[in-house]
């Protein structure tokens, strides 16, 4: 498998894994910007990188990438670490910005009515990533891990980062108690709705800033609602589970909000 150097416009990443050869990973979203077509990037240990290397949400990268050899899911790709270098970014949530990203992202290969589509043709030609523009947005909401869980993963931490690393200092790892979803409707007479796990870091992000208050919930839950309302045209980025057994459920790897523009009247 040749690498090949790829210009990509990242779109988010999920929140860190713990892994046992890498430490930790993130899995990273975008599209190309030869095809206009969605590519995964994984494993990144993006806290690990360099800080030249870090890049942010709608920033354009150059790096080497090749087919993964794990991860036979038609955008996934191995990336280069070393050769990624980041480029311009593409605004920072001007109007202008934003149709510059809604050009780029809102193409009909990208898009699908409805996440039962999206389904059709992950068992089709094996898709992994589409968006769909939800008919209803019905809910965000949270779910505290069973215990069990919770108590494996942190086990596992404990065990990555006793483990004395000779290249580079260890981070701290926080492993989450809570799972955040959204419940929305399709525009499909198909659709009976969907629950579906949310699994972008900006989400935990949000959760780590607002977590110390009595009512830290209701305050991220309305600032998510806010950018699902009926200012913006909201989409949401969808990618299914590696495992082949899993390959049709799908999460929620990201949010697209672009705010409407209100038309001038004439009169």
């Amino acid at each position: 498998m040749n690498w090949e150097t790829k210009e990509i416009l990242i779109y988010g990443k999920t929140y860190p894994e713990i892994s046992t050869k890498y430490v930790e990973t993130v899995c990273t979203g975008g599209i190309e910007k030869d095809t206009g077509n969605f590519i995964r990037l994984y494993p990144i240990p993006f806290r690990y990188l360099k800080d030249e290397k870090r890049f942010q949400k709608y920033q354009w990268i150059r790096a080497k990438v090749r087919r993964h050899s794990k991860d036979n899911r038609p955008e996934s790709r191995q990336v280069d670490i070393d050769s990624i270098q980041t480029l311009s970014r593409v605004g920072t949530g001007k109007n202008r910005d934003w149709q510059m990203r809604k050009e780029l992202f809102l193409v009909p290969q990208n898009i699908f009515r409805s996440l039962e589509t999206l389904k059709e043709r992950q068992s089709a030609d094996g898709t992994s990533i589409g968006m769909v523009k939800p008919k209803r947005i019905i809910d965000f909401y949270m779910k505290k891990k069973k215990q069990s869980d919770y108590e494996d993963a942190l086990k596992k931490r404990d065990i990555v980062l006793s483990q004395k690393d000779l290249f580079r200092d260890l981070r701290d790892y926080e492993v989450p108690e809570f799972k955040f979803y959204f419940e929305f409707e399709c525009d499909d007479p198909q659709c009976n709705g969907h629950q579906l796990s949310v699994l972008d870091w900006e989400f935990y992000a949000l959760h780590r800033k607002t977590r110390n208050d009595p009512d830290w919930f209701e305050k991220m839950r309305t600032k998510i609602m806010d950018l699902c309302d009926d200012k913006h045209e909201t989409y949401l980025f969808l990618g299914n589970l590696a495992d082949p057994a899993k390959r049709q459920t799908f999460c929620v790897s990201g949010i697209f909000h672009p705010p409407i523009r209100k038309q001038m009247s004439l009169l």
